[in-house]
Parts: structure tokens; sequence; C-alpha cells
């Protein structure tokens, strides 16, 4: 994995970009993958399995194709950004997370991220 420190100071943040993210109290940068951009519609879906993320209007997945299955803890700090943008992903936010679909440090825990905490993009060589 090689990394642009800075890369997002005059580029513009894309879904599936692989992101270097700093979260408070980590030592180490975390990497996460954009998966939704300003403007994207977010809602939650609560099923027998956990809660599915629909970003506009489809069931969000990893690289494998999975779907990302939240407890009722990992998706309460979403459904607050469901409820208080209306649906909507706001201006320069951004929801990060891993490849496991079981869950990660990401935004079902930290929330939507400013763009201005994006320390860079991660390669895979």
């Amino acid at each position: 994995m090689r990394a642009q420190y800075g890369y997002y100071a005059c580029h513009e943040p894309a879904r599936g970009d692989l992101v270097l993210y700093r979260y408070a109290g980590e030592k180490n940068l975390l990497i996460k993958i954009i998966k939704a951009v300003p403007g994207d519609t977010m809602a939650l879906k609560k099923n027998p399995q956990g809660t599915r993320i629909l970003i506009n209007g489809s069931a969000l997945t990893n690289s494998s194709g999975e779907v990302y299955q939240l407890s009722d803890e990992r998706a309460r700090l979403l459904s607050l950004y469901v409820r208080d943008y209306h649906g909507v992903i706001p201006e320069a936010a951004y929801l990060i997370f891993g490849n496991l679909v079981t869950g990660t440090l990401d935004s079902s825990q930290f929330g939507l991220v400013s763009r201005q905490d994006l320390i860079g993009r991660a390669f895979e060589q």
C-alpha cells in the first residue's frame, strides 16, 4: 500500500476511494473506503439480521458484494444523520467504512467525516 498525503487538497474525494483518516485516540491512520459522498441519499432498513445501509436506494456492499449489516448500536449514530440531514449526505461530508461487513472502526462509530480530515489517498500496489 502506498499513500499520497494531501491528495484531497486539490482533488475531489470520490466514492470508492481508499482514504487515510486520523481518528482521535488512534496511534495509526485508518485506511477506509468512501462509501457515500455529498448529495448521496442515505437510509437505514432494519431486518432480522440487523440494519442495512441504503445509499441512493441500494444496499451498501463491500468489495466482494457482501451487504453491510449493522447492529442496533452501530446503526444508532447513523440514524441521527439520516434524521438531522433528511437522508442526504451534507456538503463536504463522507461516509467511510472498512471492508468487513460486520464492522470496523468506521462511520458507524464516529459518524460522517469532513473532507479536511481526509489525510490522503491510499493506493494498492
